[in-house]
């Protein structure tokens, strides 16, 4: 199994976003999953925009965006709960990290499907 981000090259068998979990980023993944398949959760619509600073402006918003080091993409402590990540207390990890969400759901229907 291989995980990305959006734009990269790779077969999309699975897309998961955070909105479908109810998590506080937006954070599109996708994974290319080998010898097996499973139905992709549905996409919930976007409830609004990424709050943070854009262009010298304000947005408020139901998400963060977790990545880089600039200002304005909220707190260490704001990026822990968007992603569900109460024990990383490190920037550069927590950009770095899959939601653990995600990796349960894929767990879950790996799991499933080598029992098959």
């Amino acid at each position: 199994m291989i995980e990305n981000v959006q734009g990269a090259t790779m077969r999309r068998d699975l897309t998961l976003c955070g909105e479908t979990f109810g998590l506080g980023v937006i954070r599109h993944r996708y994974f290319e999953l080998g010898r097996w398949s499973t139905e992709a959760p549905e996409h919930a619509p976007h409830r609004g925009r990424v709050a943070g600073y854009r262009h010298g402006q304000w947005y408020e918003g139901p998400y963060f965006a977790v990545y880089g080091n600039g200002g304005g993409k909220g707190s260490v402590e704001q990026w822990q709960t968007a992603m569900g990540i109460d024990w990383l207390d490190d920037r550069v990890l927590l950009a770095e990290a899959i939601p653990p969400a995600y990796t349960e759901f894929v767990g879950a229907r790996l799991l499933k499907a080598v029992t098959a």
